[in-house]
């Protein structure tokens, strides 16, 4: 690989309560161009972060701001219409600080043109307009107990047979709708394996930047190595001498790291539900064998330990950054990580009055920062 061929640009962005980060795989071998090749979204922060306080009054999507600035700052080749359009979006978890901004932000958008989104993206066959966002989450449901789940998906979104996701455009807030009214808007893939028809596969093991499903069974996979065997970095689109661009890797999600499942590990009882089953992946340089971010929503924990685990037995011994999980609380990223990987730029998200964790410092909240590896 040469540093100028490819590179990921992320930005970690201020959405006041929560966390929301874009990752651009970008093509840099057009001299004096910046090529957007990819586009991925995980998390959206809280609809609650919007309202300033001193005003009660919104104020305008950190999400709808940041899509507009790609926009701007990219080409965008494999866009229909020359803008930022998401090729992904990962919900690490159930929390309303991860998804509430950006699905009431989708709501109200699928609510005009009929609609049609213009930062997602869709395929027309000639007759029928179809949602080719691919959008990830870890869980659907939790038997009869979901809807106490945090108001997750239930009320928010349908899968139907096709796996289409639609979301519902009557929802109010935390209130029932009187009338439903669904508008498809995603590819949606969940890793729950009670939901008829879904499978961990679906998630883990997934390569975001491409939506790749992992060739073999995930239990098969126990090294970096084998992973990038069966779901390798392509793109029929990319020139065959080009080198492999990075990829960004679902490692981790409802308690399971790929490869065989761990026996004996006992979840932390004062870790929600929610959290426990959050999304973690990494992007990983194939060439280099190098981890230039980790994120892991709120994950726990035991099942932390369990990823290390697998990524020490891959010959990780370091990454470029990391996001500290669960906004720096205790219940979260082990210290032996972070002596493990040694990571050179460490990321927390912003502090909110509800959740003051830990490790998490008042100074980060009027921070955006952006990191190009």
């Amino acid at each position: 690989m040469t540093t100028d061929t490819w590179g990921v640009e992320t930005y970690h962005v201020n959405v006041g309560n929560g966390d929301c980060s874009f990752h651009v795989l970008a093509y840099l071998a057009l001299k004096d161009r910046r090529v957007a090749w990819r586009c991925v979204l995980i998390d959206g922060g809280s609809a609650m972060s919007r309202v300033d306080p001193g005003t009660d009054t919104y104020q305008p999507h950190p999400v709808r701001q940041m899509i507009g600035f790609l926009t701007q700052t990219y080409e965008w080749p494999n866009s229909s219409n020359n803008r930022c359009q998401l090729d992904t979006i990962v919900i690490s978890h159930w929390d309303e600080d991860h998804y509430g901004a950006l699905l009431a932000m989708i709501k109200d958008d699928a609510a005009i043109n009929k609609g049609v989104i213009d930062y997602l993206k869709y395929t027309d066959d000639g007759t029928t307009l179809r949602p080719a966002t691919y959008f990830y989450v870890p869980n659907w449901a939790w038997g009869w107990q979901w809807p106490k789940l945090n108001g997750a998906p239930g009320k928010y979104i349908n899968c139907d047979a096709a796996g289409y996701g639609s979301i519902n455009i009557a929802y109010e807030g935390y209130k029932d709708t009187v009338v439903e009214h669904y508008v498809p808007f995603c590819m949606l893939r969940t890793a729950d394996p009670n939901l008829q028809g879904m499978s961990l596969g679906l998630v883990l093991g997934r390569e975001f930047f491409f939506n790749k499903k992992c060739s073999v069974n995930v239990d098969q996979v126990p090294n970096l190595a084998a992973l990038v065997k069966a779901n390798p970095p392509q793109d029929p689109k990319i020139q065959p001498n080009d080198p492999l661009p990075p990829s960004m890797y679902c490692i981790a999600v409802m308690q399971r790291q790929l490869g065989p499942s761990p026996v004996g590990v006992i979840p932390d009882a004062k870790v929600t539900r929610t959290n426990r089953v959050s999304i973690i992946c990494i992007i990983y340089w194939t060439d280099t064998k190098r981890i230039s971010h980790y994120l892991a929503g709120d994950a726990d924990d035991p099942t932390e330990v369990d990823t290390i685990n697998w990524l020490i037995r891959s010959g990780v011994s370091k990454m470029t950054t990391m996001k500290l999980s669960h906004h720096g609380s205790r219940s979260s990223t082990p210290l032996g990580f972070l002596n493990a990987c040694n990571p050179q730029n460490i990321v927390m998200s912003t502090p909110s009055s509800r959740h003051i964790h830990p490790c998490t410092f008042r100074v980060m909240a009027a921070v955006e920062m952006c990191f190009w590896y």
